[in-house]
């Protein structure tokens, strides 16, 4: 697999996810404490996810905790809010299809 920097570039305002906001340009370093070598993992291991919680430790000492099935509900909310029209890239996506 690939090895990339993956950055969290922002968090998108939304009930889920409140007191993130302030959170920007930081580097994702783990997932639920896997440690994470490109964005094409990091959406795997998001969307296959099956913990109750989501866990990101990020650059900075800084962790993100999300409760798993809340977060995946809101996403059709928060695209629709921030008139984002697609969840990933065409890339990603064909990823994911192969790989699950």
């Amino acid at each position: 697999m690939d090895q990339e920097v993956v950055v969290l570039s922002s968090i998108l305002a939304a009930d889920v996810n409140v007191g993130y906001d302030h959170i920007c340009n930081t580097e994702v370093l783990k997932f639920n404490g896997q440690k994470i070598s490109s964005l094409r993992q990091l959406a795997r291991l998001v969307e296959t996810c099956q913990t109750k919680y989501m866990r990101f430790d990020l650059e900075y000492s800084s962790v993100v905790i999300l409760e798993s099935a809340k977060a995946k509900a809101s996403t059709g909310e928060i695209m629709e809010t921030h008139c984002i029209p697609d969840q990933m890239s065409q890339d990603v996506k064909d990823y994911l299809k192969a790989d699950l």
